[in-house]
């Protein structure tokens, strides 16, 4: 859900924000990593509408994507897998 200004998206760099209030609904390649988690964490306090999606296989480690799964349940961002 889109929700336009509030306190939180103030913490997310002005020129991130502007962009992601273009878009609302997102699909983000969720690799768990640290930019990957920046990116869907600014797009959740910016109001957006997030679908996280992670790709899992024989060239992933497992624990990368148990990881990504943990932090994506914390948050409550939406994962596919």
């Amino acid at each position: 859900m889109f929700l336009g200004n509030n306190d939180r998206a103030m913490r997310v760099p002005a020129a991130l924000a502007e962009v992601l209030r273009t878009m609302p609904r997102m699909a983000v390649a969720f690799s768990g990593g640290l930019d990957s988690r920046f990116l869907c964490h600014a797009a959740l306090l910016c109001g957006c509408d997030v679908l996280a999606v992670h790709a899992c296989g024989p060239h992933i480690p497992p624990q990368e994507s148990e990881e990504a799964a943990a932090w994506a349940q914390t948050c409550a961002l939406p994962l596919q897998v």
